[in-house]
């Protein structure tokens, strides 16, 4: 479902396959989806792309080839998406030592690794992250990084993506009990 101008709900015609545990991201005036498990529990390697003008689904092959990442309580999924001036980032927290921000390259369909995620963002010290995209800026929480902090913290990153490796810059720490399962971005 979607909120069109009329601000109702429409429903939108189903993809071509079936998924769960996938990313979403709006670029280019259109919606994609990408990766994700199918209904036979199977990682799905392709993308969807809604045009909202057709009204209709076009896969994309391979779209999500080293896109999907294995997070230890769900087994396969996709990690979180976010845009900034039309270009589609992800992070990709694969394991101890592969924690990557990754972009993807349009016009080659494939992912591409740009540098590190911030200090602390492996899946296995941290039960939650999150990344959204803020104006020209690409943010990142960790949450709950109880390895490093023995009562917790939740910490905000920034990034202002450009052509060199990410420089990431704390923005908050705060003391928390909890995890990030998820949060959303205000104002910029």
């Amino acid at each position: 479902m979607i909120l069109i101008e009329e601000k109702v709900w429409e429903l939108l015609p189903s993809m071509n396959r079936a998924r769960k545990l996938c990313s979403a991201a709006f670029v280019d005036g259109k919606l994609y989806v990408i990766g994700g498990v199918g209904s036979n529990r199977e990682v799905l390697t392709c993308g969807e792309e809604y045009d909202f003008e057709r009204r209709s689904w076009r896969v994309i092959d391979n779209m999500a080839e080293g896109f999907m990442i294995n997070a230890e309580s769900l087994g396969p999924t996709a990690p979180p998406a976010a845009v900034v001036n039309n270009e589609l980032y992800a992070a990709a927290y694969h394991s101890y030592t592969e924690n990557n921000v990754i972009k993807y390259d349009k016009r080659n369909n494939r992912w591409m690794t740009l540098g590190k995620l911030p200090e602390g963002s492996h899946s296995g010290l941290t039960p939650g992250i999150g990344f959204k995209a803020c104006g020209d800026k690409l943010i990142f929480a960790v949450g709950n990084e109880w390895a490093l902090y023995p009562f917790g913290a939740v910490k905000l990153y920034s990034w202002v993506p450009n052509e060199q490796p990410p420089v990431w810059n704390l923005i908050a720490r705060h003391p928390s009990g909890t995890a990030v399962f998820n949060f959303a971005v205000m104002s910029c």
